[in-house]
């Protein structure tokens, strides 16, 4: 396939996940609209030199798809910047119910044809997906409604997720879907076991929703990233997210020495940062006082 096609493909891609992403995650039946459609839509939202169209006609279907859509597209460009820069490390993402986002780095890796140069590189989600089983997690104990998980356990849907990620077509055998919460998950064992493999993350996406599940994400990333990597935070603008990031990324510079940079936002409300190691081989800067 020339690289003309695959971008297509890609664009097709990206406006699909970017139509269905809200409507599948809640179980809404989905208005029936076209991936090419939604984009051109999105595309003629804007005037001749980049402002926004009065939007009073629009049937409140296409207000919505328009809507959605600047957000989910700009997760996916936040696939594609990773996958620009990628040094290698496996991709793991905690909180991928309808696996858009998953989906988003499978296309954005094979774009970048980066699977010859990291065979190995594998995938992991990391979800309820659909099931709520019992578990003494403090993630189902916070003061939040109890309405809050039942949206995400609807009934086991984890065979729905394997098959939505067969039909992606992409790495399918580097695929791993956890089902479960994340404390119980994320355990100290599966660490120890992942890194005696001598395996680092390459790129931790977490959309976690809540403080809570931050919390135990973080607390179970530490030793796990590796330079040169990236972790992007779904609810960063959002929520106090960037507090326990501030803690993270001390805990990165003083126990692991690797810095963070900042990247882009994503929908206003998500932040990408980079990690690089702090030793360096380039001299010190000499400034005259």
């Amino acid at each position: 396939m020339r690289a003309n096609e695959v971008l297509v493909s890609l664009k097709k891609s990206i406006a699909s996940i970017a139509q269905s992403v809200t409507y599948k995650a809640f179980g809404v039946e989905q208005p029936e609209v076209d991936g090419w459609e939604q984009a051109a839509l999105w595309s003629n939202m804007f005037g001749r030199r980049g402002s926004l169209r009065p939007t009073g006609e629009i049937t409140h279907d296409r207000r919505e798809d328009a809507r959605h859509y600047y957000p989910s597209h700009q997760r996916a460009e936040i696939a594609l910047a990773a996958a620009q820069l990628w040094r290698g490390g496996d991709y793991w993402e905690f909180g991928s119910s309808p696996l858009s986002t998953m989906c988003n780095m499978l296309s954005a890796f094979d774009l970048n044809r980066l699977d010859q140069t990291y065979p190995d590189t594998r995938f992991y989600a990391f979800d309820l997906f659909g099931q709520g089983a019992n578990s003494t997690s403090n993630e189902k104990s916070v003061d939040y409604s109890p309405e809050y998980f039942a949206t995400y356990t609807r009934g086991d849907a984890l065979a729905e997720h394997q098959a939505a990620l067969e039909k992606h077509g992409l790495f399918v055998d580097r695929c791993t879907l956890v089902q479960g919460f994340f404390e119980d998950s994320l355990t100290a064992q599966r660490r120890e076991d992942y890194l005696a493999q001598g395996r680092k993350i390459g790129f931790a996406f977490l959309d976690c929703n809540i403080m809570p599940s931050y919390k135990t994400v973080f607390e179970f990333l530490d030793g796990m990233l590796k330079p040169f990597s990236f972790v992007y935070m779904d609810e960063y603008f959002l929520q106090e997210v960037y507090l326990y990031w501030e803690q993270f990324r001390e805990r990165l510079r003083d126990k692991h020495g690797i810095g963070t940079a900042y990247l882009r936002n994503a929908g206003s409300f998500g932040a990408l940062f980079a990690l690089h190691p702090l030793q360096t081989t380039a001299p010190p800067l000499e400034f005259a006082d």
